[in-house]
């Protein structure tokens, strides 16, 4: 990620590993990103 573009959670999951942090996801949570409009995983199917 030095020379090249990843997101802000991809960037922050990254520098946490390299510190020894586990990460951990849970796949029952419905999440969406939020700007002008709410992405949700519908709009990627």
């Amino acid at each position: 990620y030095k020379d090249e573009y990843v997101s802000e959670d991809w960037a922050f999951d990254q520098r946490a590993r390299e510190l020894g942090y586990s990460i951990w996801a849970d796949p029952t949570i419905k999440l969406g990103h939020m700007g002008n409009y709410v992405y949700t995983l519908k709009d990627y199917k």
